[in-house]
């Protein structure tokens, strides 16, 4: 198994996002997801800066992510982020409550394939199984809602979907390693979400 991590808040710059991806909420954002601007007057980024964040940041981490897809050797790919409780402002479901995990692979409610965002990164058989498995857990699941995806997600995922593998997103709620009130990760709750994923990574492997 391959791990890596963004040391980095995405603010900085976002690694989910296509090197050309311009714009408010673009690679190099202007904007947070509660709509702040990041940066005051005269201090947005000019394109010297953000192709230094991409040659120091972007580029070395997706270097590596490209190292191992091109191998051949990998089955899956997971992109593993955390969303908040409640939708904020910019988020396409804006104050609606969230489930424990919601699961990606760029389709439709049942993992199918759609018009609007063309060829899934993962079977929707495999997909709706991933769903079970974290059912039987006791988790809630949502599948390409609100997120069906982003460029990591999508970019390899389709590659590896072509030669017989898969690639997903996998957004955690935060509210289930961090405290109600003042959303301080616990210790005690970390400890717990990391033994259900690993029984899930677990029952996963027997059917790959």
């Amino acid at each position: 198994m391959y791990t890596f991590v963004g040391s980095w808040s995405r603010i900085v710059v976002d690694l989910n996002r296509s090197p050309r991806a311009d714009g408010p909420r673009g690679v190099i954002p202007l904007v947070d997801y509660g709509g702040r601007e990041i940066y005051r007057p005269g201090f947005v980024p000019d394109q010297e800066e953000k192709e230094w964040r991409l040659g120091t940041y972007y580029w070395p981490y997706h270097t590596k992510i490209e190292e191992v897809v091109s191998q051949g050797k990998v089955v899956g790919l997971m992109d593993c982020h955390t969303l908040n409780g409640i939708g904020p402002k910019k988020a396409p479901d804006f104050g609606r409550k969230r489930p424990d995990v919601v699961l990606g692979n760029n389709g439709g409610p049942k993992g199918e394939e759609t018009p609007e965002l063309g060829q899934v990164t993962c079977e929707p058989r495999l997909l709706l199984h991933m769903a079970d498995i974290l059912s039987s857990l006791g988790l809630s699941v949502k599948i390409n809602d609100p997120y069906p995806g982003g460029y990591v997600a999508v970019y390899y995922g389709r590659r590896l979907r072509k030669r017989g593998g898969f690639g997903i997103q996998i957004e955690l709620n935060q509210d289930l390693f961090t405290d109600p009130i003042t959303g301080e990760i616990q210790q005690d709750k970390v400890m717990g979400m990391e033994e259900l994923l690993r029984e899930f990574l677990k029952k996963l492997s027997q059917v790959l």
